[in-house]
């Protein structure tokens, strides 16, 4: 599907509903937590639909509509058309207990093909973003890929989705998978382990079943890694944090494209 728009426009667009989004639930991460409900090992919390609201007020002035974690479908949505994805708090468990592992989610795609994606991780303040073919970005800076090249010396980030089967054949297929890495590490949240693949921090992403809220960090894997800087979004007030050091990068080939993120399966669901 070719898809002509300003990428710039909307990607400046999605970071800016990124940072808002943070900035509440920054806000509300250390105070008590209304919960909704708890269906199976799952949760949801009132803060995602507060956050959600957040970035469908952002996303409004764009001309395509929305396919979000909380709401649903946004009436008229044709999966033929470019759609925003939103997850507005990726590791809602996470969030729940304080566990500073969690983000903001969005990203532009079609059925099939991420276009533009944006993580935010409101804890510690970086904001990464891609855009298929311009680049990829951490804080506005170019970020890359690391270049480890054999599974024995590559850290593997994972997950147990929430209809995940707790079964002995299951946990053997994941352990047989895993065991072939020098380390394994599961964050709780889809969105960032992806990020920091993209950002060359963890070196491989497995995520099992991986539904539509980890599209914004596939697209940052599939962009070009080597980018112009560009500048960030302006935040919210109060909502900086200085940039911690990123990683130096390695003069290895990459990964052998089963492992890396840019091959990320993407699927989406209809409510």
């Amino acid at each position: 599907y070719t898809v002509k728009f300003d990428w710039q426009t909307e990607l400046r667009r999605a970071e800016q509903a990124a940072l808002a989004a943070g900035a509440l639930l920054k806000d509300t991460i250390a105070g008590e937590k209304k919960v909704l409900a708890e269906p199976g090992r799952d949760i949801k919390l009132q803060a995602d639909r507060d956050a959600e609201a957040v970035v469908l007020e952002a996303l409004a002035g764009s001309a395509f509509e929305v396919l979000a974690e909380e709401s649903g479908e946004s009436e008229g949505l044709d999966p033929s058309k470019p759609f925003w994805i939103v997850d507005p708090l990726d590791g809602t468990f996470n969030f729940s207990r304080k566990l500073p592992f969690c983000a903001v989610s969005i990203a532009l795609a079609t059925v099939d093909t991420p276009l533009l994606g944006v993580v935010y991780d409101f804890n510690r303040g970086d904001l990464y973003s891609g855009a298929v073919g311009h680049g990829a970005w951490l804080n506005g800076a170019p970020m890359r890929v690391s270049q480890i090249t054999e599974t024995g010396r590559a850290v593997l980030t994972a997950g147990f989705p929430v209809n995940f089967v707790y079964e002995d054949a299951s946990l053997i297929e994941f352990a047989k998978m895993a065991r072939s890495f020098r380390k394994l590490r599961m964050f709780g949240s889809a969105a960032l382990s992806l990020a920091y693949v993209a950002a060359g921090l963890a070196d491989a992403g497995k995520p099992r079943c991986a539904a539509c809220r980890v599209c914004a960090t596939g697209a940052s894997a599939h962009a070009l890694t080597r980018a112009p800087r560009r500048p960030r979004a302006a935040p919210p007030a109060a909502a900086t944090r200085p940039t911690p050091p990123r990683s130096r990068p390695r003069s290895s080939p990459p990964l052998s494209r089963c492992w890396r993120v840019r091959c990320v399966h993407f699927r989406y669901r209809r409510r």
